[in-house]
């Protein structure tokens, strides 16, 4: 059977705009912000409660003089309770961009813990009772977001380079331990007393 070249053209044409299609949704999927926009994401320890907290550093001046003084204090008010610089974990976005979530932050006044997730949903259940509604009702607060990390996606980035920020649990401090080292992720579990990690996203 022969084709007229009419109907190769016209099935050729439309075999290359699906093609096309499919490689524009691809890379609709995917957005990588530049690293050059990012911020760091610090761990700060506290020795007599033994409680972890994060915050995040402009060190190249994108963030507005609000924004810059929000951080500030935020590593003030953290000095003031004993909070000591323990590293960075990587780094993140200081707001949102196309291709990121934020990490929200949620305080427990009992524990002196803070709770950090990217899903909204989690973050709402833990501000209406923590882990324990018999003791944390009313006891927990929004601190807000730290800062913006990279989506998911399928269980992975597809961003180079991009790394998973695992969350840690420790049933004898009521703590939780952001890492995106791996190394220290097995640590934590091993000789620390936190329990596996649970993936709350991506960074640097």
């Amino acid at each position: 059977m022969k084709f007229s070249p009419l109907i190769i053209a016209a099935t050729l044409l439309a075999a290359t705009s699906d093609v096309s299609s499919f490689a524009l949704r691809k890379r609709a999927v995917v957005h990588c912000p530049f690293r050059a926009d990012t911020i760091q994401l610090r761990r700060h320890f506290q020795t007599e409660i033994e409680q972890y907290a994060y915050t995040a550093a402009d060190d190249h001046g994108y963030e507005t003089v609000a924004q810059a003084h929000i951080r500030t204090q935020a590593v003030m008010t953290l000095a003031q309770h004993g909070f000591e610089f323990d590293g960075i974990v990587g780094l993140a976005f200081s707001d949102k961009e196309p291709g990121t979530v934020p990490l929200y932050r949620v305080y427990n006044e009992r524990t002196k813990a803070t709770f950090y997730t990217s899903d909204p949903l989690e973050r709402d259940a833990v501000l209406a009772g923590g882990l324990d509604p018999r003791l944390d009702v009313g006891r927990m607060r929004d601190l807000g977001v730290v800062a913006h990390m990279l989506k998911r996606n399928g269980g992975g980035s597809l961003c180079p380079k991009a790394r998973a920020l695992y969350r840690h649990y420790n049933p004898l401090t009521e703590g939780w331990f952001l890492t995106a080292d791996m190394g220290e992720s097995e640590d934590a579990v091993a000789d620390k007393g936190y329990e596996g990690g649970v993936l709350v996203g991506w960074i640097y």
